[in-house]
Parts: C-alpha cells; sequence; structure tokens
C-alpha cells in the first residue's frame, strides 16, 4: 500500500505557498514601527520625504495576504516604473499579481488627475511655438495607442481657448478632411460675434 500523504505534513514549500503570511520574510505594517510608517512619517516630515512606493501605498492603503502594501507598491514600480505604470489600461492592471478592480481604478485615477493638473499649469501658457504645442498635449496624448488628430483654437494671445479630437486614426496614420478642421474654427468665431464684446 503507497503511502498517502497527510494534509497536516505537507512540504514547507507548498506550506509557503499557500499561506505565504507565515514566511519569515513577510512583515505587517503593524510589525513596522510607527514612526516608519507611511502614514505617520507624511503626517511628521511632510509629502515631500516619502518614497514613490510610500506614496503609492497611501493610494492603496492595504496590501495583499502575504505582502504588506508598501512591498506591494515597491514591486510594482520595480517592475513597471512610473511611466510604464501611468500608461496600462484597466485591462493590463488587473492581470498583475495582487490587483484587482478597485486598485486598478485607484492608479489610473491617480495618473490620470496627475495629468490634468499638469494640463491646467500649461493651458494657461500661450502657444507661441511647436515646443509650446508639445508641452500641452504630451500628458494627455502620451499614452495613447492610436493616432489622434487634435485642433487648438487660440484667442487673440495665443492660449488655448479650445481642444477638439477631429479625428482618430490607426496605430502610426491619420488622415482628415480640411473642412473639418475648420468647421470647429468657424463655429467658435460665429459664436464669439454673437456676444456682447468684452465677454471673453
Amino acid at each position: 500500500m503507497e503511502p498517502q500523504l497527510h494534509w497536516s505534513h505537507r512540504h514547507p514549500t507548498l506550506e509557503l505557498f499557500l499561506n505565504p503570511q507565515n514566511s519569515p520574510l513577510y512583515m505587517r505594517m503593524l510589525d513596522i514601527s510607527a514612526e516608519n510608517r507611511p502614514r505617520e512619517r507624511l503626517l511628521s516630515q511632510g509629502a515631500s520625504v516619502l518614497s514613490d512606493a510610500e506614496l503609492l501605498a497611501l493610494i492603496f492603503k492595504t496590501g495583499n495576504i502575504g505582502e504588506n502594501v508598501v512591498d506591494m507598491s515597491n514591486r510594482l514600480l520595480s517592475q513597471y516604473g512610473m511611466e510604464k505604470l501611468s500608461d496600462l489600461s484597466l485591462t493590463e492592471l488587473q492581470s498583475v499579481k495582487g490587483i484587482g478592480p478597485a486598485k486598478a481604478m485607484q492608479i489610473v485615477a491617480l495618473f490620470e488627475l496627475a495629468r490634468r493638473q499638469e494640463r491646467t499649469i500649461v493651458k494657461s501658457k500661450p502657444m507661441n511655438s511647436p515646443k509650446d504645442v508639445f508641452e500641452y498635449l504630451f500628458p494627455k496624448m502620451s499614452h495613447l495607442q492610436q493616432e489622434h488628430f487634435v485642433v487648438l483654437l487660440l484667442d487673440s494671445k495665443n492660449r488655448v481657448k479650445k481642444e477638439e479630437t477631429i479625428f482618430v486614426g490607426t496605430l502610426n496614420s491619420s488622415s482628415v478632411h480640411p473642412r473639418e478642421i475648420f468647421k470647429s474654427a468657424i463655429f467658435i468665431l460665429g459664436w464669439n460675434n454673437t456676444i456682447a464684446p468684452g465677454f471673453c
């Protein structure tokens, strides 16, 4: 008769695989001294002293079984880097170990807020050169997977009055008829001529 493997006599490697929280390398956040936890460090020293992983850990709040939130954040940043992580879609994020729908949405929302904040700063600057246009559009378009034909309509001081995506193309090309470009500009011009002077 063949000897049977009793459930209580599992191999140590299998035991750690099934219960990673029992690993001697696993450290809970409660095991970290209070003054070294991200939340307490932010309260006492300010956000600028925290590492990228600690800031991300504050967004996530919780880790996974066998991995505290700081270790999980470190793993994500080591694996993808900040730039690549900001480009991942919800589906791609959820394929990463330990990232479910809630954490995936937190990551997407975090980087979208960062992109919007950067656009807000640049938007007040006049568009006097191709470099200005690049700095304005790059935060919004750098993560896109297809070519986008975007028109910027400027006021008399070269500040962005309206931004419109005219056409979404393929991975490496886009084409648009000139009338589509001028349609928005003509509409804005007509609208401006119907309102009281000094309103804009």
